[in-house]
């Protein structure tokens, strides 16, 4: 009980530094200063700093991402040839978080954006957080973009979570007037419909950028990881 009472006030610690000063800016001292705590109970309870980065992000996204798992099996189920459509599938994929966002999840949303830049320890931790999510998610938007390549895939998808974070972004910064389930509902529904027209739409006819990020790479190799089984 004291152990996992320690764990969670690490985790408490880390999640307030990280969400104020980022990752590169929080070392391990700060964090367990910051959770009354000595440094070596980090070790113990996370091995490692990339180990108390990876809880961090699990703490909060995991049960999210176990959502959207559940959410897009049921959509499988309900469809013809266990294919659901495109809005379907997004529908999984974009709901859970906007639904389930609160003070804590909130308090993330810096880290939740920062896996967009240009670091590799954010993008790794994330693969290994997410791994199941996006393996059984990307093939199953993929199969619905046929006029496009992967890397111009990648791209639309990174909008489309850039889309994602703006719109929590923007929830929480409304405070008490966070928007009711009524009102969440219907921005699901409107994501859903701005990311499948981006989906949708032809191949660009100028060239499409190089893909320039961590976290974009290792959508594009899951991508060819699953293309190749």
């Amino acid at each position: 009980m004291a152990g996992e009472e320690t764990r969670e006030r690490l985790l408490d610690a880390a999640e307030i530094l990280f969400a104020d000063l980022g990752f590169d800016g929080v070392g391990l001292r700060q964090i367990a200063e910051q959770a009354g705590e000595a440094v070596s109970s980090i070790t113990y309870h996370f091995t490692s700093r990339d180990g108390l980065i990876k809880a961090v992000i699990g703490r909060r996204f995991l049960p999210i991402n176990d959502e959207r798992l559940r959410l897009l099996r049921a959509a499988e189920y309900a469809a013809d040839n266990n294919t659901p459509s495109l809005p379907a599938t997004l529908d999984a994929f974009l709901r859970p978080p906007l639904m389930a966002l609160d003070k804590h999840t909130a308090a993330i949303l810096p880290i939740l954006a920062s896996s967009f830049t240009n670091m590799t320890q954010v993008a790794e931790s994330h693969r290994g957080a997410f791994r199941e999510m996006i393996e059984y998610f990307l093939p199953r938007i993929r199969k619905h973009c046929p006029q496009i390549d992967n890397i111009e895939f990648v791209w639309r998808l990174h909008f489309i979570i850039g889309m994602l974070v703006r719109c929590l972004q923007s929830m929480h910064k409304t405070g008490e007037d966070s928007p009711d389930s009524e009102q969440r509902d219907a921005l699901v529904r409107q994501l859903t419909h701005s990311a499948q027209a981006l989906l949708s739409a032809p191949h660009a006819e100028d060239a499409v950028p190089k893909l320039v990020e961590p976290i974009q790479e290792i959508i594009l190799s899951i991508l060819q990881e699953s293309a190749d089984a």
